[in-house]
């Protein structure tokens, strides 16, 4: 079985509300039909780090 290792590795993290402005300026940007692009967040949790993350609800 091929796993994280020890959970250190350095992981892909991207905020709701980063992926929601983003998609919001594609919406709006004029001549890029079929582009693709790629959002990256300036979080890296490692396994080991995220399961101290959690969710929280916005009032």
């Amino acid at each position: 079985m091929t796993g994280w290792n020890r959970g250190t590795d350095r992981l892909p993290f991207v905020l709701v509300a980063d992926v929601a402005a983003a998609m919001l300026g594609v919406l709006r940007a004029e001549g890029i039909d079929w582009r693709c692009f790629n959002l990256v967040g300036g979080m890296h949790p490692n396994a080991r780090d995220g399961r101290g993350l959690r969710a929280t609800r916005r009032s």
